[in-house]
């Protein structure tokens, strides 16, 4: 049976529809393509948002349990210095306390030692300042209150001595200098007062500075000029076999 005739036209129509059809599937499969490629990174994006603000919120978090640790920090140092302020108040007052009392104490030591004294009691027999501790918790001591209790407990003729050498050294010609007047002072070292009797010993005046030494000293200590006597003694004759 023979085949029937093919209209040209249906054909070309239906090829037509054909070269469309293949057209539009692949501008679809281009669209679908970069459809999925920006759900991707939208979805990627938005991982990253949701992860990022996860981060931030612990941050805040951690932040604000540190800023509540630095306040509560900040609180115990106030209080540590307020403690730490009354305590050295506390430790001023004692500190005054304390030098009071050694105060105290050591006039109450004169005193007693004065008193003592008066009735006869020796120098060595006095009481010693040595049975005091030092007061070692306060460090700027009254150095004047000191020495007057070291001069006081000195014997009596000690400080007549020492007023002695003051008004010598201040009758000392200026020409003698200061090694003369150094050599004065070591005449009246700690080992010569203890040695002082109850009388001066007998004196004479020098007769190149007339300052008064000692009778029998060859040569002046203050001046270094051999002393001469006033009264020689006359050189024995010899007698004749």
């Amino acid at each position: 049976m023979p085949s029937p005739a093919v209209d040209l036209n249906t054909l070309s129509i239906e090829l037509h529809k054909i070269a469309q059809a293949k057209m539009k599937l692949d501008d679809f499969t281009a669209k679908r393509e970069e459809l999925l490629n920006e759900l991707s990174e939208f979805n990627q994006t938005k991982k990253f948002i949701d992860e990022t603000q996860k981060t931030i919120g612990e941050l805040n978090e951690e932040k604000d349990s540190h800023s509540e640790m630095i306040q509560q920090i900040n609180i115990d140092r106030q209080e540590l210095e307020k403690v730490m302020a009354s305590a050295k108040e506390e430790r001023k007052q004692m500190e005054d306390n304390i030098t009071r009392k050694y105060e105290e104490i050591f006039r109450l030591l004169d005193q007693v030692n004065e008193l003592s004294r008066e009735s006869g009691v020796a120098d060595e027999d006095l009481i010693s300042p040595n049975i005091i501790p030092p007061n070692k918790i306060v460090s700027s001591q009254p150095v004047m209150p000191t020495l007057l209790r070291q001069f006081k407990a000195m014997p009596t003729m000690m400080h007549h001595t020492l007023f002695n050498f003051d008004s010598m050294l201040l009758q000392t010609p200026p020409s003698l200098g200061r090694n003369q007047t150094s050599a004065a002072i070591t005449h009246l070292t700690p080992s010569t007062l203890s040695k002082i009797d109850h009388q001066s010993p007998p004196m004479k005046t020098c007769q190149s500075c007339f300052q008064q030494i000692h009778r029998n000293a060859p040569i002046c200590p203050m001046c270094k000029s051999k002393s001469r006597s006033k009264n020689p003694k006359k050189p024995k004759r010899k007698t004749n076999e």
